[in-house]
């Protein structure tokens, strides 16, 4: 039977409990309609403030209200059918469902835009001063907030018209707050892989282009406000940017933790509490925050708080309980608010006094409490006879400090003590079929071959000519090193593998090719982000280009990126074999990496997929965004050359770097961030085979046949040795 021919025989969904007991449902119940109401409150708040106050009629505060009027609807169709929840029928028809779900997406995708047009007005006010009415115009702000609504709900159609036209045929409990596209997904009875697919690339590309567009504003503010000479000036700049960035921050650092942190198939139930968790700050705490962040963080937001305060309070009142007016100030404060100065100075020299008071108490009280602990904390942490540690005593006073009782749950969980029975790993490499052995054995050998010649090649070419003794070509000969080891940490043992009849490695064996995999491939990362960093110096400040890479300031680059790579590789190494491996060891891959291990593993690999999820977004996503804005300030200053002759001579330097950086990144990207639906392990070898072998090939390649200064080097090493 075709899917089409399916008819969803679910006409409900049921809700399950936040909690099952009932005080604390109660309890839950008080808080969320406290939060609620304090979400109406201040966001309807500062609608009515932007549109009451005139000093507010700017596109910044225009923006500011659409992005409140969208959390109070954000919040109003997730909180209400919550708080209902909580204590009367947990149910929602499947029309109820979808029209939440369309809501929730429609309004959640609409504020990325809009918090990505704030950006640009922020770009536009600091960068562009003089052209800011012209560029910032109401017409355009209009049609600024009218894009990011029509988009954001055509976002949100696409998804829920791909959502609902599946099957529903099963359970019909959603464990979820509101209607979640991913919860919805796992009660569909039929196929999700396209719906899936389409959640990674759409959702994907909204996210990228949002935070994308507000990093290359933010990096275009902060090399403007590098050039204010006054320090009173940059900081009057960058104050009119703080309560954006730290609303940016929140919103998509909620969304990137909830949907792009690993999913553990082990300890479920703390998945879906902590998924719960995440889910009630994003759609419930964020909507209370921002008109807290907008007004406690801006003073023009703050006067015109304080210009309608005085205006509404009886004289009396504020004589008696706040700053002493008189009946002229309360008329006047529209013309001229600059009388009340020093009281405001006052009030915030004694607020600064009085804050001073309070963190010196808390200093003491904290203080206080680790004498408290110290002693019972060297009793817990030294080990008994038996030469154990006292595990549970130790839990237990994790658990009595509220901000490491996380840390000790996933210590319990993971069974660190564990010891392993497996001595030894079978790999099944890359294929099974014999009669493909011998043609991929020959292959791979060539591969390697030229890898080696090639990179080893380019290194010496490097350290023989003096003309090529500059930081490109000092980062190039590290790049060609690192390729060497990865290359030579894989590949041999490939070939081994190809003609073995057994295809095993011992168990310290796979932690050092583990170890030095991640190596070499977090170094790389680094060394293409410092090679970036380096085009940047050469092409937007040449002149300074000698003092800003000098000799010294190189070698620590490189030394920085090894000792990272290092650090990096011992934390993975280190967290993946403290696992427990006493089941299977059959290795379905051809070496030893952290997925096919975890999979091996008979312990709970939450704190691994954790450790692995933070460190890989560090260290990919940092050096991502530095590779990006160096050549975002590239090609602008590219763009301000009148020679198209200079221009291509300028961005024809970068083109070599370019390419490698595309090639790596794009075979990671493509490795580590599919949609894990339809995983497929035989096609994650290929991809593997091609950032793991064949790009340390390709490398030397792409720097010596498109870089003419190789290629001179070259023929003159070539012209020397014939003359020989």
């Amino acid at each position: 039977m075709s899917e089409d021919n399916i008819t969803t025989v679910v006409n409900a969904f049921v809700f399950v409990d936040l909690t099952s007991n009932l005080k604390l449902r109660i309890i839950l119940f008080l808080l969320f309609l406290l939060i609620y109401t304090a979400t109406l409150l201040g966001n309807l708040g500062m609608i009515a403030l932007t549109r009451y106050s005139p000093r507010l009629h700017t596109p910044m505060y225009f923006f500011l209200s659409n992005l409140s009027f969208l959390d109070v609807c954000f919040s109003t169709v997730v909180t209400s059918k919550t708080l209902v929840n909580l204590l009367a029928e947990k149910s929602i028809s499947l029309t109820g469902c979808a029209m939440q779900m369309y809501f929730v997406i429609g309004l959640g995708s609409t504020e990325c835009f809009l918090l990505a047009a704030m950006a640009y007005d922020r770009y536009a006010a600091i960068c562009k001063p003089l052209l800011y009415p012209s560029l910032m115009s109401p017409r355009i702000c209009i049609l600024l907030v009218i894009g990011s609504y029509t988009l954001g709900l055509l976002h949100s159609l696409v998804h829920t018209v791909f959502t609902f036209r599946l099957s529903f045929c099963g359970s019909n409990e959603i464990s979820h707050l509101y209607c979640d596209i991913s919860a919805l997904l796992l009660l569909s009875c039929s196929d999700t892989y396209v719906n899936e697919l389409l959640i990674f690339y759409e959702a994907g590309l909204v996210e990228t282009i949002t935070i994308l567009s507000v990093l290359v504003s933010y990096a275009y503010i902060l090399a403007n406000i590098v050039k204010i000479s006054s320090a009173a000036g940059r900081l009057k700049a960058f104050s009119t940017c703080t309560s954006h960035l730290t609303s940016v921050t929140i919103f998509h650092g909620a969304i990137l933790i909830l949907h792009f942190r690993p999913k553990s198939s082990n300890g479920s139930s703390i998945q879906d509490v902590s998924d719960k968790i995440l889910s009630v700050f994003y759609t419930i705490v964020i909507p209370l925050l921002n008109p807290l962040i907008y007004s406690l963080r801006n003073k023009e937001v703050k006067d015109a708080w304080s210009v309608i305060w005085r205006k509404l309070c009886l004289k009396k009142w504020l004589s008696r309980y706040c700053i002493n007016i008189t009946h002229d100030d309360i008329d006047d404060d529209d013309d001229d608010d600059d009388e009340n100065d020093n009281d405001d100075d006052n009030a915030r020299e004694l607020g600064q006094v009085q804050q001073n008071m309070f963190m010196k108490k808390q200093k003491q009280r904290v203080r206080q409490r680790c004498e408290q602990l110290s002693e019972k904390r060297r009793r817990v942490l030294t080990t008994n006879p038996a030469g154990q540690t006292n595990f549970v005593e130790f839990h237990q006073l994790l658990l009595s400090i509220p901000i490491l009782a996380p840390i000790s749950i996933i210590l319990m969980e993971t069974s660190l003590w564990n010891r392993s029975r497996v001595t030894e790993f079978i790999l099944l490499g890359i294929t099974n079929e014999p009669e493909l052995t011998l043609p991929l054995f020959i292959l791979f050998l060539l591969i390697y071959a030229v890898t080696l010649v090639g990179n080893l090649g380019l290194i010496i070419l490097i350290k023989t000519d003096s003309r090529l003794h500059t930081p490109m070509y000092f980062f190039l000969s590290n790049l060609a090193f690192v390729d060497v080891n990865y290359s030579s940490a894989i590949t041999p043992k490939i070939l081994v593998d190809l003609l073995a009849e057994r295809k095993s490695i011992g168990y310290f064996g796979c932690a050092i090719q583990l170890f030095i995999c991640i190596i070499c491939g977090s170094t790389e990362c680094l060394l293409l982000a410092v090679m970036a960093y380096d085009r940047y110096v050469a092409v937007c400040n040449p002149l300074h280009y000698s003092t800003i890479m000098s000799g010294k300031v190189c070698v620590w680059l490189i030394a920085s990126s090894y000792v990272l790579g290092i650090l990096y590789s011992s934390l993975h190494t280190v967290f993946t074999f403290i696992l427990s491996f006493c089941g299977p060891n059959v290795i379905n891959h051809y070496f030893c990496d952290i997925p096919p291990l975890l999979q091996l593993s008979c312990s709970n690999t939450l704190t691994n997929e954790t450790v692995i999820f933070v460190q890989v977004s560090i260290n990919c996503v940092g050096t991502t965004m530095v590779i990006l804005t160096s050549y975002v300030c590239i090609l602008a200053t590219v763009l301000k050359i009148h020679s198209a002759e200079s221009r291509r001579k300028a961005f024809s330097t970068c083109t070599s770097h370019l390419t490698g950086v595309s090639l790596f990144y794009g075979a990671s990207f493509f490795m580590y961030l599919r949609p894990s639906s339809k995983y497929a392990l035989e096609q994650d070898k290929v991809v593997s085979l091609f950032y793991t072998v064949v790009i340390p090939m390709l490398n030397p390649l792409i720097y010596s046949l498109r870089n003419k200064d190789v290629k001179e080097a070259f023929r003159r090493h070539c012209n020397s040795k014939i003359q020989l």
